[in-house]
């Protein structure tokens, strides 16, 4: 890559009035701007409005448009975003985020350093700093703090937009299929400007699609691929259902009530294992009843899927790469 790299940076919004001009700022008060903001909206609040009040007081473009009406949720506006992305280096950034100073000349340095690199991630929390050679690892590409080059997203054709959430995790499929190699760094994490509750995680956990989606996208290869979520997912549906049962035959029949609800609490244990219990010294802390709830709620999506999911006109770029 030449020495003038031209970035954009891309960011998906929706009713972020509170947070959304201390992101921008961030970003044009910084010792390398950005040559282009562009920002994809779908708010009812007065986001826009701040936006461009934000815009005014600087000499680079940040453009708004309003999100399409094709597709659903993020992927739709990440699509929106790379269709109209210009430059080598697509910059993808949350509206909840400010970053450091030097965040975006980290960025671009980087890339100057490591031409043959198409994807750069931040990892702060999993301590990081080396290429990431495992496409099952979250910060392989950090939607929400990543850089990515304008030919790795050429490959996939962008985003798939009919996903309105895991859209992230369907680009890191596709760009790992098509080639692209992902470095991560755990200095390059930006700040975030709200406190995610648990109750407000459980609340994303029902948009998030379950393994049926990607199943029914992507058939046999997706069970072999990642087989633990297909796995998961038949164990929140059979939890699920063990739960129900078991919360019907307490009051007629309580031992065997008893016995389904154990069973239903059963495959709880592997996955608090899986997301917390591995990473951390030990304890059950309270979060850990939230995990619990999650994983019944992870039930209910599947099911939901199974039963009107409806296949759709996926984005299948990339598929046809060296690990396709």
């Amino acid at each position: 890559m030449s020495d003038d790299l031209f970035v954009t940076v891309g960011i998906p919004t929706c009713d972020n009035a509170d947070t959304v001009g201390r992101t921008l700022r961030s970003l044009l008060d910084a010792e390398r701007q950005p040559d282009r903001i562009l920002v994809v909206d779908a708010s009812s609040d007065d986001t826009p409005e701040v936006i461009e009040r934000v815009a005014a007081e600087y000499d680079v473009p940040v453009d708004c448009y309003r999100q399409s009406d094709e597709g659903r949720g993020v992927g739709a506006a990440r699509q929106d975003i790379y269709e109209r992305f210009d430059g080598d280096l697509l910059a993808c950034l949350d509206t909840e985020v400010a970053v450091d100073d030097d965040w975006l000349a980290e960025h671009v340095a980087f890339h100057r350093e490591h031409p043959d690199v198409d994807v750069l991630s931040a990892a702060p929390m999993a301590g990081v700093d080396g290429p990431v050679t495992d496409p099952k690892r979250g910060f392989w590409f950090q939607q929400a703090n990543c850089t990515v080059k304008r030919e790795a997203l050429a490959r996939i054709d962008g985003w798939d937009r009919w996903l309105p959430r895991g859209e992230d995790w369907d680009a890191q499929i596709r760009l790992w299929r098509s080639g692209a190699d992902a470095y991560a760094r755990s200095d390059l994490d930006g700040e975030s400007m709200t406190d995610e509750t648990p109750a407000e995680s459980l609340r994303k956990t029902w948009g998030r699609p379950s393994s049926v989606a990607f199943v029914r996208k992507y058939g046999r290869w997706y069970v072999g691929f990642h087989p633990e979520h297909v796995l998961g997912d038949v164990g929140s549906v059979g939890a699920l259902g063990l739960l129900v049962l078991g919360l019907f035959a307490l009051p007629t029949f309580p031992p065997l009530g008893l016995v389904m609800l154990a069973l239903a609490a059963l495959p709880t244990l592997p996955y608090l294992y899986l997301k917390k219990v591995k990473h951390r010294d030990g304890g059950f802390i309270r979060e850990d009843a939230y995990d619990a709830a999650r994983f019944y709620l992870l039930g209910v999506t599947a099911a939901r899927e199974l039963l009107v999911g409806t296949d759709r006109p996926w984005n299948y770029g990339g598929c046809d790469g060296p690990r396709g």
